[in-house]
């Protein structure tokens, strides 16, 4: 996997095939060849695995075919302007999508029989890497920000519910208090008495007896 990784920043997962399901694949493939190896299996299995042995261990998750500019099927307007040498009719996610500049490369890899072919896996494009580190780069960033302010206006959100939830039980209490509070029924002359004779005390003391009631 680091190979691939070596070849374009890109190749990893989910372009490629996990590295947990990278191992199934290895272990499925080396149990075959393992029967092989054993006479275990019939003639045309073990043709399927010797000719497995001799073609590159894809490790990309888009299995749809590429088409080099030089076939018909590929359908490409001007082979000598063509950026890629290769095109593909792929439905996958983007996040799955082969990087468009390795098209040609792994249509070539995908064809190859043995260890060699006309276009190996090399190093590092330090120019292209660059370039694709600064995307990746660039895209986490923004995604960082996007989350940071998801983050703040959820926040911000909550503290208005929390205010509201404050206010909803001010109001209540308030409501309350109003409804507990109920006023004496006046049309009760004793009552009336009972309050005139209150506030002449109140206003008069001792000399509130000198009142004449009403």
């Amino acid at each position: 996997m680091n190979q691939w990784l070596k070849a374009n920043p890109k190749f990893c997962p989910p372009v490629t095939i996990s590295e947990k399901s990278l191992i199934q694949k290895i272990e499925k493939w080396w149990k075959k060849a393992e029967n092989v190896a054993w006479g275990r299996v019939k003639q045309e299995e073990k043709r399927k695995v010797m000719d497995m042995l001799d073609k590159l261990f894809d490790i990309t998750t888009c299995t749809h075919s590429i088409k080099l500019c030089n076939v018909p099927e590929s359908l490409c307007n001007d082979q000598a302007k063509c950026k890629f040498g290769a095109h593909i009719k792929c439905d996958c996610p983007k996040d799955r999508k082969i990087p468009a500049l390795e098209l040609s490369w792994l249509a070539i890899q995908r064809a190859k029989t043995g260890e060699s072919s006309r276009m190996m896996m090399k190093g590092v494009d330090k120019k292209e890497t660059d370039k694709q580190m600064k995307a990746a780069k660039r895209k986490l960033e923004e995604e960082s920000a996007q989350l940071k302010r998801n983050k703040k206006m959820e926040d911000e959100k909550n503290e208005q519910l929390i205010e509201q939830e404050k206010l909803d039980v001010l109001e209540d209490d308030t409501r309350n208090q109003d409804e507990s509070y109920v006023l004496p029924n006046l049309t009760d002359l004793a009552v009336k008495e009972q309050l005139v004779n209150a506030l002449l005390k109140e206003k008069l003391g001792d000399k509130a007896y000198l009142v004449k009631q009403y």
